[in-house]
């Protein structure tokens, strides 16, 4: 297969890798989107279990729907680690924008401030970081962060805590990283 599609060696290692979603989610154009859509019905080996031929069109409404949204520096005042982490990446502001249309409201009391705190501990050389469920934050928060598998809150929380290995709640929660 030939082709011009500049990024072709990385959506071809997403694929090896099982982490087109990922690759997806760095996609900010539908032009290029398009392009790999394309690209995808024509790539041996893309549709499985974990991939299915649905989840391109679901990125897709996601693009359509979240692609000119307007965050900036003055939507994140008091958590300037936060904003590092949404604006360091291409599809930062999607992921961000997509999680809080996911999230029900309990869920998002909190997100940026526990963010912050943990990203604090972690820019402090801390490897492995405990929150006690004390009320000092929301344990609804804490525990979506930790705990939910669903890809609204995954692709927020690797966009966050880059380097995460793990993350989960038993006595408190806990994230670990490399």
């Amino acid at each position: 297969m030939v082709t011009t599609f500049p990024r072709f060696d990385e959506l071809k290692t997403a694929i090896e890798e099982n982490s087109l979603c990922p690759f997806l989610d760095t996609i900010t154009t539908l032009e290029e989107f398009e392009v790999v859509e394309k690209l995808l019905d024509e790539l041996p080996g893309v549709f499985h279990l974990d991939f299915e031929k649905s989840t391109p069109q679901w990125f897709r409404e996601n693009l359509e729907k979240y692609a000119h949204v307007r965050l900036d520096e003055s939507d994140f005042g008091h958590y300037p680690l936060v904003w590092e982490r949404i604006k360091s990446h291409p599809g930062g502001k999607i992921i961000y924008r997509r999680f809080f249309d996911f999230a029900p409201d309990p869920w998002r009391g909190g997100v940026d401030e526990i963010a912050e705190h943990i990203l604090e501990l972690k820019t402090a050389g801390n490897k492995t970081i405990r929150i006690k469920d004390d009320g000092e934050f929301d344990s609804r928060t804490l525990e979506v962060l930790a705990s939910y598998t669903q890809y609204q809150v995954r692709s927020l929380v690797s966009l966050l805590f880059p380097g995460l290995k793990h993350s989960g709640q038993s006595e408190d929660f806990h994230w670990t990283f490399e």
